[in-house]
């Protein structure tokens, strides 16, 4: 009877104690600054969604500089046919998005 009471104290004291050290979990901001997009054609380009992109980028700081880059495949698909990067400020994320469209355009054409 004696074995069974400490064995019994031990493990209740050990329960215990466990639920009372948890561990506490610490959640830090990350910030995207660089997104790059890489694709088997051009025609895949304007199929992206430019409020998914902003959505993406809101969190950050204003002043914060990012990259919006685009890689587009060639025929054998380990290389790459057309590849450009767009940087601008957070702050000034639609008129970012504007010139990335136009080079888009402007490789569409090629």
């Amino acid at each position: 009877m004696k074995k069974v009471s400490v064995i019994l104290l031990l493990l209740i004291s050990v329960v215990t104690y466990s639920q009372n050290s948890g561990a506490t979990a610490e959640i830090k901001k990350s910030t995207v600054t660089k997104l790059i997009f890489t694709v088997n054609s051009i025609k895949e380009l304007k199929s992206i969604n430019w409020n998914d992109v902003k959505d993406i980028f809101k969190e950050d700081n204003k002043e914060e500089t990012i990259v919006l880059g685009f890689k587009v495949k060639g025929i054998n698909k380990e290389e790459i046919k057309h590849s450009f990067e767009v940087k601008g400020k957070v702050s000034d994320i639609d008129n970012t998005i504007e010139i990335t469209k136009k080079v888009i355009k402007v490789i569409t054409k090629l």
